[in-house]
């Protein structure tokens, strides 16, 4: 904000002045509520002059996708042009959408812990970085289990394994990844009679992603593909819709 009004950098300006500023003059930014933006920023400041702990975690999920992720973008926008999701990391703008999505849809349940819609991306900067923590022995020892196929006998294995657990199921590629058909996924069968495809849990037997506990992030994951399978899924089950 400072830098769109060539506030000088050293110059002190409250951000609840600012926050005022930008809504008046961008009515893409009035949407925002602001009691809203300024428990973000009590809460923000509460955090950085009194700590936190683990305990505040589901607190600052919530802040963040309600308010705090929301707002930085539409400020982008507004003042620059700029899509926030065009200066991020491919993998981290798609996941940080589904972890949106997510939430847009899980916070009007109960006893939903919200932090869980960051479970894909965390996941997602984990495995990007997987490279990075291996020992040279740890990738030889990967290309050769690539090399002699006891990589795919083991996924196939996993995957007989998670079908057999999860019921009704399907194998979609994973978002994390990329892996195809490495992602099986527990459908919501009550719901295939009215021939709508949810999903329930989810895990890749490749990169170990688990999505448990935590309504919509599976569906938010896999997202086109639903609509691409649907036919073949409920078919298989005995649906003709």
């Amino acid at each position: 904000m400072k830098a769109f009004w060539a506030i000088p950098s050293e110059e002190f300006v409250r951000v609840r002045r600012l926050y005022h500023r930008a809504r008046a003059e961008f009515a893409r930014l009035r949407s925002f509520d602001n009691r809203d933006l300024c428990h973000f920023l009590d809460t923000r400041n509460e955090f950085v002059h009194y700590g936190f702990t683990p305990q505040d975690d589901e607190n600052a999920a919530e802040l963040l996708l309600k308010t705090g992720i929301p707002f930085a973008r539409a400020c982008y926008k507004s003042f620059f042009d700029f899509d926030l999701r065009h200066g991020l990391v491919t993998g981290v703008a798609k996941h940080l959408e589904v972890s949106l999505v997510t939430y847009r849809d899980a916070r009007t349940h109960v006893n939903v812990q919200l932090s869980r819609c960051f479970g894909a991306l965390a996941h997602h900067i984990r495995w990007s970085l997987r490279g990075s923590l291996m020992s040279d022995w740890e990738r030889y020892a990967v290309a050769r289990a690539e090399e002699q196929g006891v990589a795919f006998e083991s996924t196939e294995a996993q995957k007989d394994e998670l079908a057999s657990a999860f019921g009704a199921s399907w194998p979609f590629d994973c978002p994390v990844c990329d892996e195809i058909d490495a992602l099986v996924c527990e459908l919501d069968e009550s719901r295939m009679k009215d021939c709508t495809i949810t999903l329930k849990r989810a895990a890749c037997v490749n990169c170990s992603l688990l999505v448990v506990e935590i309504p919509f992030l599976a569906d938010a994951l896999v997202g086109m593909q639903i609509e691409e399978r649907r036919t073949d899924i409920l078919h298989e089950y005995g649906y003709d819709c």
